[in-house]
């Protein structure tokens, strides 16, 4: 897991995990909820390197955690969830050219997504 993954304040804290800090927001709805939503409405939330790396870290981060039960994944905005891979950063291959050669799920989480 990536260390510069914040840790949680409280429930219902909102909180984010990129270099672009609004672009993955954090919601600890209950002891056995976590919702997480993808802020890049003005992209159609495309799937930055950022995001997906946000994702698998707070995937592995929460599957440590007894007490959580099922993930919410939602896009921000009201055109789409998810619009597929950002584009502009193909040209360095989705990981913006850092790639390590290991590979991991998007979205590697041990418990129910929604």
């Amino acid at each position: 897991m990536s260390e510069n993954a914040p840790e949680l304040a409280s429930e219902n804290t909102s909180e984010n995990t990129s270099e672009n800090a609004s672009e993955l927001v954090i919601d600890r709805v209950n002891d056995h909820v976590v919702h997480l939503i993808i802020n890049r409405p003005q992209r159609h939330n495309a799937l930055s390197a950022a995001v997906l790396s946000g994702l698998a870290d707070y995937a592995e981060r929460f599957n440590d955690d007894p007490d959580v039960r099922v993930f919410i994944l939602s896009g921000a905005g009201t055109k789409a969830f998810v619009s597929g891979a950002d584009i502009a950063e193909l040209g360095n291959g989705i990981d913006g050219g850092r790639s390590t050669g290991h590979r991991r799920s998007m979205f590697p989480a041990a418990m129910p997504v929604i």
